[in-house]
């Protein structure tokens, strides 16, 4: 990032999708005179984004599962976007879900969709009997015993940015697979397109476009 950084003249603007990872980089490009601009700061962006990767793990899902997703029993681990997105897909197509999150009125936003919930601290009581486990928390929520409970044949899913939602004991006893940055992966021209409307919009607003 800092050799990039080095061809932005002072002033310019840095366009980015700021995780966890990239915290650094507001101050990176504030020591070389750049405005740092983060798309998932955008409330369009980020609902768009969220809708995209609900959309493709619904996907896979299907693509992987050994079982129709017809009354498969599916565990979605948050309360946010992608969490409330994947719970419409899935009921949607006949599926059973779960939706674990701390927050009650999240819970009760899911229950409005037509989804089973649960706080996280009953995690051990609805993963046994689960066909696929999604999580979209980037916290570490799942640990050793809690993975212990998910049925071995169950597929597992990572969706949420580091640290992730299993801690490394978990990981030791499932198998956990990466699901990150799928809209990227898998409908790159729709991000590129998202991305360039901000980028304009932006740009008409500070009289550059």
């Amino acid at each position: 990032i800092e050799t990039a950084l080095s061809f932005v003249k002072p002033g310019g603007k840095v366009y980015g999708g700021l995780t966890g990872a990239g915290k650094g980089i507001p101050a990176l490009c504030a020591e070389r005179g750049a405005d740092f601009a983060d798309f998932l700061a955008d409330g369009t962006f980020t609902r768009l984004n969220a809708e995209a990767t609900a959309e493709i793990m619904l996907a896979l899902l299907i693509l992987d599962l050994p079982v129709c997703l017809l009354k498969a029993k599916v565990v979605v681990l948050g309360g946010g976007r992608i969490a409330k997105g994947l719970a419409r897909r899935l009921i949607a197509c006949g599926a059973g879900c779960t939706l674990a999150a701390r927050n009650p009125a999240q819970r009760a936003e899911a229950e409005a969709l037509g989804a089973e919930t649960a706080p996280l601290d009953r995690l051990s009581d609805i993963l046994p009997g689960a066909d696929a486990v999604l999580n979209t928390i980037p916290a570490l929520v799942v640990d050793g015993e809690t993975a212990a409970r998910i049925p071995p044949q169950a597929l597992v899913y990572e969706l949420a940015s580091a640290p992730g939602g299993f801690t490394p004991e978990a990981l030791r006893i499932r198998a956990v697979k990466p699901a990150l940055s799928l809209p990227g992966k898998y409908a790159p021209l729709s991000c590129a397109r998202w991305m360039e409307r901000l980028i304009l919009q932006e740009n008409l607003k500070e009289g550059f476009v």
